[in-house]
């Protein structure tokens, strides 16, 4: 099987959170499966662009990539007539064109260019039909929409959702193109031997004895931080010397926002904006962390929270977080209503009991491996292709 990957984005642009593990991982995995796998994308990693070579295929981890020059609107869209170009030339080499995401340009020429030479091409949408992002921007969105979505996704052969809750709540839109379910995978290689506790709390002058809260991820309004800070805020009454770690990229004016919401609380002084953090920080974080929390109003699967569970730490989760029902289930997580009452009730019980963080804890790892390996992924995404096929012979 011949798939070729399109994505606005790749490793090692990792400002741009999950999809840049997630999608080179189940690439990764088909290759070793034995699948032909390219990729292309561009250069782009957020305000700056990677130093990596445009134009010509480099191996990245046994996969083909080849990075073309872009140009961000508002650091998004990732316009590129070079990627638009290579699309026209080469998608009918391959037998599939798996394309990442709808509201950026890279799909959208991919999309095209599929159509124009007949050649079947699967969405991953990655929230994108989700109700919240939906309704963030709505008119601009109707309108894009209106102009180039509706024919790129009713074009689509298939449509790729990572978690059962995504395909829920995106089937209401009442596209029709058959879906299915295949979950993000993960290389777990960089858990195999984590670093030593004690590297971030000292970093940031955390004590040790601090009971740690840690919210790792991009900041944006849809991660619902504002329930966090409020439950937290009440928490701190029984748990006085807790610290909350807010560790991701974001808007400079939301940040801004979240940052005096902590002050007005009461909470600032407890609170620390890290911005964004590289690999070895990450894993110092999560390490680090008693308990790592995402009380997302919509969330197709959440990359971090798998992260915190391969490190034994126990999470906190929103109902509409797409890992979270798993999580709960195994018992290395806490799967919670959008609600601030019961937000801080297990918040504060998790928090305040050591012996319940390692009990949690333990019980992520063995979870988390079994369900998210690159290989297995891999093996149920060839599935899911051959029984899609079937299904359309």
């Amino acid at each position: 099987m011949k798939l070729l990957f399109i994505t606005p984005f790749y490793k090692p642009a990792h400002v741009y959170g999950g999809p840049t593990r997630s999608i080179p991982g189940l690439c990764e995995g088909l290759a070793q499966r034995g699948c032909e796998v390219e990729v292309m994308t561009t250069n782009a990693n957020g305000e700056d662009k990677l130093n990596v070579e445009t134009g010509q295929p480099i191996d990245q981890d046994g996969v083909p990539v080849t990075y073309f020059d872009q140009s961000t609107i508002r650091d998004q869209f990732f316009w590129s007539s070079d990627l638009r170009d290579a699309c026209r030339r080469r998608v009918e080499e391959f037998d599939y064109v798996y394309v990442y995401g709808i509201w950026n340009y890279p799909a959208i020429a991919a999309g095209a260019a599929c159509r124009e030479k007949n050649v079947p091409y699967i969405i991953s949408p990655r929230t994108g039909l989700m109700e919240w992002p939906l309704q963030q921007g709505w008119l601009r969105k109707k309108a894009y929409l209106w102009l180039f979505g509706y024919q790129y996704l009713e074009g689509a052969w298939a449509i790729h959702y990572t978690t059962e809750v995504e395909k829920r709540e995106s089937e209401q839109l009442k596209f029709d193109v058959p879906g299915f379910v295949v979950p993000n995978c993960m290389d777990f290689s960089e858990f195999d031997q984590l670093p030593d506790a004690g590297y971030f709390r000292k970093r940031y002058g955390i004590s040790e004895d601090a009971p740690l809260l840690l919210f790792l991820s991009r900041i944006e309004p849809r991660k619902g931080l504002e329930l966090s800070f409020r439950a937290f805020a009440r928490v701190r009454s029984n748990v006085p010397n807790a610290h909350f770690i807010v560790a991701g990229p974001g808007e400079e004016e939301y940040v801004q926002q979240l940052q005096e919401l902590t002050v007005e609380l009461g909470i600032g002084e407890a609170t620390t904006f890290t911005g964004f953090v590289d690999a070895a920080e990450r894993l110092e974080a999560l390490v680090d962390a008693n308990m790592f929390i995402l009380t997302s109003y919509t969330e197709n699967f959440a990359m971090a929270a798998v992260e915190a569970m391969a490190s034994q730490t126990p999470v906190l989760l929103s109902e509409e977080v797409g890992v979270a029902k798993n999580a709960d289930a195994v018992r290395a997580g806490i799967s919670v209503p959008l609600e601030e009452d019961e937000i801080t009730e297990y918040l504060g019980k998790v928090l305040s009991s050591p012996s319940l963080q390692e009990k949690m804890g333990r019980n992520g790892p063995s979870h988390v491996r079994s369900s998210y390996r690159p290989e297995s992924v891999a093996e149920q995404m060839v599935q899911a292709i051959q029984q899609r096929r079937e299904d359309s012979a």
